[in-house]
């Protein structure tokens, strides 16, 4: 993807944004997650979903395109609350990150933003979607995710 595509800057900001600059205070139900992100490689690049819990929610694809701003929908945000909830579930299945390099092509790589930093694991796209291992629930999730952002996108002209 070009340095100069504007999801790179989105997407920086997220992943090395500093604790102390995240506006959004942990909660009983959140207290420790508050954005999840995950990427899958396809031969053009890879193609960007993300949720904040203060309700930014985005897709885009790979080369160009996308739906940004879906999160002021409530089924988009009830989707997004609910992967956030599965991310704080399945954190012991993450490990702490600094890379945040794009997954291979066909795999996946996700990234939950907590207070005390992003951490990240990643698979193989058709496993997960197949529920081998205990991020298949993440997976699903956040597709649940994606279909609600794209029912939500205004169509296309």
């Amino acid at each position: 993807m070009p340095d100069k595509h504007p999801l790179i800057a989105i997407r920086n900001g997220l992943l090395e944004a500093k604790t102390s600059s995240v506006a959004i205070p942990p909660s009983e139900a959140l207290p420790n997650v508050w954005g999840c992100m995950m990427e899958t490689g396809y031969p053009q690049g890879a193609a960007t979903v993300f949720y904040v819990a203060d309700g930014s929610a985005s897709l885009y694809f790979p080369g160009s395109g996308g739906v940004i701003g879906a999160g002021g929908q409530p089924p988009v945000r009830a989707a997004g609350q609910a992967l956030l909830k599965i991310s704080e579930h399945v954190l012991a299945s993450l490990d702490p990150t600094q890379d945040f390099s794009f997954p291979q092509l066909g795999h996946v790589r996700f990234y939950v933003l907590t207070h005390s930093g992003p951490r990240s694991a990643q698979g193989h796209a058709e496993a997960l979607g197949n529920g081998t291992g205990p991020l298949s629930v993440l997976f699903f999730a956040v597709h649940a995710l994606i279909s609600q952002i794209r029912l939500a996108a205004p169509p296309a002209k």
